[in-house]
Formats: C-alpha cells, structure tokens, sequence
C-alpha cells in the first residue's frame, strides 16, 4: 500500500555528507526495483488511461538530487526494467500473472508494459538533470533513449558492465566477466512496501 510509505525522518543530506565521507564522488539510488514501487510521483498512467498509484507522494528522487548537488556529489539511478510485480512482469522478462491476478496488481501485455517503462525512464532521464551514472537493468531496450537524454552518463550495461552481485562483491575471476569498481562511485539501495 503506497500510503504507508511515508519517511518521517527522510535526511538526504545526511546520505551526501556519509558519500563524503567515505571518499565517494557519485550515489546512485534505486528508484524502481523489483516490487514496482517508484520513489517519485510519476505521471505515467495504466494502458486504460487511469495515474499509476504505486509510487510515492514525497519526490525523494528531488531530495536526493538537490542533496547532491549541494554537498557536489555526482548522482544517478538505477531502474529496473527485468522485473515489476505490481505490472505482473516477472524476473525473466515474461507475464507473471497467467495464472492469477492479486489484489493491487495489474495484468499488462508485454508491449503495455514496455510502454509504461518509458514514459518512466523518461521522467527519470529528463526531469532531474544531468545524471553522472545510470544502472540500468536491461539496458538494450531502451539505449537510445537513454543516451540521447544522457549523452554524457556513464551507463551500466552499455559503457560499463554490471560488477560483482548484488550483495556488493565484485568478481575476482579473470576474463570478461571480471571488473574493477571504481572507488569513486556508492550506491544507495531503497525498498518500499
């Protein structure tokens, strides 16, 4: 239930002063993952026209960037296009919801949902100015609209690869799966109900 996200002692400030003081240049924060849920008020609707409610009231995405921006921290975020189960689309990039649809849930198509991703994209490469980096899981779908609003962001999957797991541990293995993380960059993961 969106209603409940309500981050009462919300301090993004702090988060860029902890950035600092690691030695970090760059926070990346996680804007969509798994669940759905966006920490911004989207403008984007459901393929019957209807606002697309699973988000937050309070813009944190802003509080984060204007957090940045004063403490002169480079910014981004990551958006998960593999996965959304709010839209019943699973992990693997297929309908989730075949058999059963729950409450809250909508059941869209592969190319509704698509759709609905883009317009979100777009708000997240269009309304919070230049981004420094951007995570992006499933990148080849949305390339080009990614960079033609980012020109200048360094873009996991497609400038750089994805590192490690997502428990921070980068690989140590040779070969082309192997990467260095810069030690410049941090990233600031979120979840919501």
């Amino acid at each position: 239930d969106p209603s409940t996200f309500k981050p009462t002692a919300l301090n993004t400030s702090q988060w860029m002063e902890s950035v600092v003081a690691l030695g970090a240049s760059i926070a990346v924060l996680t804007a969509k993952h798994g669940c759905g849920f966006l920490l911004w008020p989207t403008k984007s609707t459901l393929p019957d026209g209807s606002p697309f409610k699973y988000h937050t009231q309070t813009d944190i995405l802003a509080e984060f960037v204007d957090a940045a921006k004063a403490n002169g921290v480079g910014y981004g975020f990551y958006y998960s296009i593999m996965k959304s189960f709010y839209l019943c689309h699973s992990f693997s990039g297929t309908n989730s919801c075949m058999d059963k649809v729950l409450p809250g849930q909508h059941n869209l198509t592969t190319e509704q949902y698509m759709d609905t991703v883009k317009v979100q994209a777009t708000e997240l490469w269009s309304d919070y100015g230049y981004e420094t980096e951007i995570w992006l899981d499933s990148a080849d779908t949305l390339n080009a609209t990614m960079f033609g609003l980012q020109p200048d962001a360094a873009a996991l999957q497609q400038t750089e690869r994805w590192c490690g797991t997502e428990g921070g541990h980068p690989s140590d293995a040779p070969g082309p799966r192997s990467c260095a993380i810069p030690s410049s960059s941090l990233a600031i993961a979120s979840s919501a109900s």
